[in-house]
């Protein structure tokens, strides 16, 4: 193992491919830890630690940060970027089994552990812990977001000095509500995901575990495990929705599900003009690749009502309330079935 201190610059790899760097030390940089631009380029048992921007920022193709620790540093600790979201061409970047803790140090609101945008990354295995604000955050309004995996990774303690938030955040503004589609977040455990001021707690104020807010649609929620959270599940006027499977404990509200789109929101949804529409028309759903990946997209039917969601086989165990869309949801067109209370 080594250490490179970095001060006063940070170090780049960009132009660089086909190199690893093994059990070193990256810190003391006033700017971001190390940001790499090339391909095929991996990062394995290395301390990112004390930096005053970034932790680490990958931007490219087949490239993967593992088994680090990401720590102190004054914004996200691991941002990824990569693939053509227009020809929905993956990424292929690697986020695993990662120890990701007390960022946002500096800068503390939408700074997350990991950043995320772009097509078919993976972010699996990777501790996230001791934030104010989200635990991963991307997709939707911070670019690109399709055919993600995220799973296997134990968010804990995040969202803490913030209201309406999301420890998962995703956001579908900016015409990307009905496009950030084929991400898939499962198998991952949700602890204490609460804000610490009781001020900020209760209704729209309180925090979410899985938040998919502002119409996000497309996505599979599966096999999570929700304890300790204000409310565990937030989709927040999306359509074509799954959450099945999961596990909710003692939590405020395990799932919330809201029709935005068909009043407060409803300009986003309206033909021609809306921003929504405006961004499904920008990847031109008719065509090859979009209308083969996600056909049905350019037959969208009811635009603002959040159809096709299924809220089905979850369990949930000492929660206040496990849904408040359970009257509303049949005339939405959605599904909320099937769920049984039973601890473990």
């Amino acid at each position: 193992g080594g250490c490179v201190v970095l001060a006063p610059s940070s170090v780049s790899t960009g132009g660089v491919s086909f190199v690893s760097f093994a059990g070193l030390g990256f810190m003391h940089s006033p700017q971001t830890g190390v940001t790499c631009t090339g391909t095929n380029v991996a990062f394995t048992n290395c301390d990112i630690v004390l930096n005053g921007a970034d932790g680490i920022s990958i931007v490219g193709t087949n490239r993967s940060v593992t088994g680090s620790t990401v720590a102190y540093v004054g914004c996200s600790g691991i941002n990824v970027d990569g693939g053509d979201s227009m020809k929905l061409i993956p990424g292929n970047n690697l986020i695993a089994n990662n120890n990701i803790t007390r960022y946002a140090r500096w800068k503390r609101t939408y700074k997350a552990g990991v950043l995320w945008n772009g097509v078919g990354h993976v972010v699996r295995g990777n501790s996230i812990s001791h934030a104010p604000h989200n635990g991963i955050l991307g997709g939707g309004n911070e670019g690109a977001g399709n055919n993600c995996l995220f799973e296997g990774n134990h968010i804990d303690s995040v969202c803490q000095e913030v209201a309406d938030a999301g420890a998962f955040y995703t956001c579908g503004q900016d015409g990307k509500g009905w496009i950030s589609r084929g991400n898939v977040v499962r198998n991952n455990v949700f602890t204490n995901i609460r804000n610490v001021d009781d001020h900020m707690r209760g209704g729209r104020t309180g925090v979410q575990a899985i938040y998919l807010d502002d119409q996000i649609s497309g996505y599979l929620i599966q096999n999570n495990s929700f304890i300790n959270c204000s409310t565990g599940m937030f989709i927040g006027g999306g359509r074509d929705n799954t959450v099945v499977g999961n596990y909710f404990e003692a939590c405020d509200l395990a799932v919330h599900m809201d029709n935005r789109g068909m009043n407060w929101q409803n300009a986003s949804a309206r033909f021609p003009d809306g921003s929504l529409w405006q961004g499904l028309e920008a990847v031109h759903p008719f065509s090859p690749p979009w209308s083969v990946e996600y056909p049905g997209l350019w037959n969208l039917t009811l635009p603002g009502v959040p159809i096709g969601n299924a809220v089905t086989g979850n369990t949930y165990c000492r929660c206040q309330n496990f849904t408040d869309a359970a009257q509303d949801a049949p005339q939405w067109h959605s599904t909320i079935a099937g769920n049984t209370q039973q601890c473990r």
